[in-house]
């Protein structure tokens, strides 16, 4: 495949079906090093207990989901993936984190919240869609995978 399909951008929010996803991004990339996972942290509100006590804050965030993905990505033997932690509204943090990198696609999982949640918030599969600038391939999980975006 050509360097003009580099990188792909593949949010992981460490469910079974985004885990899906990032193998198939690393087939159509055939690289490891050609794909950069992101996981986005929504921004702390001032009234979570952790906040208010002031025993968490973005720095230990940010610090404990890298070392989630940095260990989640060795033991699935993906050594050599770009890994990121961002901070933002997912969908758009993923879609600006793409055109950012000149990434000319997104691999994303088909599912998103259910129920009361997805009327509240809308997917963030949905909303990367749209968002994007670039293509978006929405992959579906196998069969009893579970949800994910």
């Amino acid at each position: 495949m050509s360097n003009e399909l580099f990188p792909i951008v593949v949010p992981i929010d460490f469910s079974d079906a985004s885990w899906v996803a990032l193998e198939r991004a690393l087939k159509l990339a055939n690289n490891a090093s050609a794909v950069h996972v992101v996981h986005v942290l929504r921004p702390l509100s001032a009234m979570e207990p952790g906040v208010a006590w002031g025993t968490i804050d973005d720095g230990t965030r940010e610090k404990a989901a890298k070392e989630r993905l940095d260990r989640e990505l060795n033991e699935r033997g993906h050594e050599g993936v770009e890994a990121k932690v961002l901070f933002g509204e997912p969908a758009r943090r993923v879609a600006d984190y793409a055109e950012e990198q000149g990434a000319p696609m997104v691999v994303v999982s088909a599912f998103g919240h259910s129920g009361i949640m997805r009327v509240l918030l809308g997917s963030v599969t949905e909303r990367v869609v749209r968002l994007s600038k670039c293509d978006v391939l929405v992959v579906r999980p196998k069969p009893g995978t579970a949800t994910a975006l």
